[in-house]
């Protein structure tokens, strides 16, 4: 038996005391705001590309029919999920003698932790958990991971790799001048340099599609070091000061930035497959362009608790779905890392 709900109660027990429950925040619990789901997913999806038509306009010379010009290819890419699962548990011998012990049922239901503190606490804390998982997962898995916080499926940084040759850009930083020094920090103006990089190289295709559609996904270490320039770009720039006052959203030349909270943390992480990309990321790509499967609506909300059994006297919480990671069309795809 193994709690995953621990107490370091200092304060002195003296009786019926209800003290509201304040939960620490997620770090990385909103790292796929933006990117499309696709549900229902049992076992794979195939999505079917379409490439683009060109010069297939010809000067009409005389009667008659004579096929020519471009051609258009219809290819496919499948998306792939796979079966995860959530076991844990608690005993309620973790808190007794605390002030928690008060919400307790009685009798029989004594070990029944479900409409509880504690209970509460297991309820949100999970369903957190599995979106700051998901996050994770979703971004740095590889199949091939040793260790088992990674190796679920091939995140889209896996896929990044495997598929470098078919993305519009896959670039080291350490190529770019005046990006990043020896040590893999960003230097003064860096983000500004790597980001004006991205945007000139783009490929043709990702530059025609619309800014409010695109994001550049970016380390906190990118987005500090552009508020930085932009706010050292003259005497009170105005730009840089609105951004300070107003709170409003970055953005480069028209395009959001977005900082993935989770990125800084998994990529210090010694057991992350991908962790060799170093302290810097950066995807610029059309938001729908990266898809995530799964055969649930919300992961989050398939927590069922098992309590009471009167053979081990556990609250138990179980999870199992399903999810996937792929990317749609690689010329839309500038990684940076």
């Amino acid at each position: 038996m193994a709690n995953f709900i621990t107490q370091s109660i200092s304060s002195t027990y003296s009786g019926q005391e209800f003290t509201e429950i304040l939960f620490a925040p997620q770090e990385g619990s909103s790292d796929l705001a933006g990117i499309r789901v696709i549900p229902n997913i049992k076992v794979k999806a195939n999505m079917y590309l379409n490439s683009s038509l060109t010069k297939i306009v010809r000067k009409y010379t005389t009667c008659g029919f004579a096929a020519t010009g471009g051609v258009t290819n219809v290819s496919d890419r499948t998306l792939e999920v796979s079966k995860l699962k959530v076991n844990l548990e608690e005993c309620g011998d973790a808190f007794y003698g605390t002030i928690f012990e008060e919400f307790y049922g009685s009798g029989t239901a004594i070990d029944d932790l479900t409409d509880t503190v504690v209970g509460e606490v297991a309820r949100k804390r999970v369903a957190e958990a599995i979106a700051d998982d998901n996050g994770r997962m979703a971004w740095f898995a590889a199949s091939t991971a040793a260790a088992a916080d990674y190796a679920q499926f091939d995140g889209f940084v896996q896929l990044f790799v495997d598929n470098s040759a078919s993305l519009g850009q896959y670039v080291e930083m350490t190529a770019i001048s005046n990006v990043e020094d020896t040590n893999g920090d960003l230097v003064a103006d860096g983000a500004y340099e790597l980001m004006k990089s991205a945007y000139e190289n783009q490929t043709k295709v990702l530059r025609q599609m619309p800014n409010a559609s695109k994001s550049f996904r970016v380390t906190a270490t990118i987005v500090d070091n552009l508020m930085t320039t932009f706010e050292q770009l003259g005497t009170g720039n105005a730009l840089g000061l609105s951004l300070l006052k107003d709170g409003q959203s970055l953005s480069f030349r028209g395009i959001p930035v977005v900082e993935i909270t989770g990125w800084d943390t998994q990529l210090a992480d010694a057991t992350n497959p991908n962790a060799n990309i170093g302290k810097n990321m950066l995807v610029y790509t059309v938001n729908d362009n990266l898809v995530i499967g799964t055969d649930v609506a919300d992961a989050g909300s398939q927590l069922k608790f098992r309590s009471n059994d009167d053979d081990d006297e556990l609250l138990k919480i179980i999870a199992k779905y399903k999810m996937g990671a792929q990317f749609v069309f690689g010329e839309l795809i500038s990684f940076y890392y």
